[in-house]
């Protein structure tokens, strides 16, 4: 297929993602209705990621939507507690971005994510070394799955999109990738990704599949 890039979505393909009882858990620690504390989460991440909302804004609709209270020394807890659910790393597939580099493949990260949870990326050592270029939503001010931040990150690259494979973990991201001219995947687990998706793009194969 000639592809010259892989660009990773980072929350549930990079890192895992948090599990539903986490959130509850969460709600209930903040004294919250899980449900309405869930839904209000994801509702209003997009205008989030996008820097449309502070975090004192999205904190305080959040709240608003879900029955409890933010206050000038809960904000900052409220935020580091959101960066450490979705700083649980999967290394395997860190360790296979590193890889496709080593054999000549160009790589990005492409995610919708706020300042806070950017920032502890870029301060987080080595984890961005692999990557020949990063689009985060809030410093763009786009979001998946708008075509425009898609073609940016392939222009970053150099790369014509139809020579670029994007993976994510939400359909409505990979369908937009592809409206924008790129080859792209849903992204479910590593299990898979190796059995089905380095095959069908004749990616590099990890030590795993040598080896069966």
């Amino acid at each position: 297929m000639d592809l010259q890039a892989v660009i990773f979505d980072f929350g549930g393909v990079i890192a895992y993602t948090p599990t539903r009882e986490k959130f509850d858990q969460w709600a209930r620690d903040l004294g919250a209705d899980a449900d309405r504390f869930y839904a209000a989460f994801w509702d209003l991440r997009r205008d989030y990621d996008a820097l449309k909302l502070d975090a004192e804004e999205y904190w305080a609709r959040v709240a608003q939507a879900s029955g409890f209270k933010v206050t000038g020394d809960s904000l900052p807890r409220l935020v580091q507690k959101e960066t450490s659910f979705w700083t649980v790393y999967d290394e395997g597939m860190v360790g296979y971005i590193a890889s496709l580099r080593a054999n000549g493949f160009q790589t990005a990260m492409l995610s919708n994510l706020p300042p806070a949870m950017g920032a502890e990326l870029r301060a987080t050592h080595g984890l961005l070394d692999n990557f020949d270029q990063i689009t985060f939503s809030f410093e763009v001010g786009l979001v998946k799955p708008q075509a425009e931040i898609y073609l940016h990150c392939c222009r970053e690259l150099g790369v014509d999109p139809a020579k670029a494979l994007f993976l994510d973990d939400r359909p409505e991201n990979v369908e937009g990738a592809r409206v924008a001219g790129l080859q792209a995947e849903v992204y479910s687990d590593w299990e898979n990704f190796v059995a089905r998706t380095i095959p069908a793009y004749a990616l590099p194969e990890t030590d795993e599949a040598r080896r069966q």
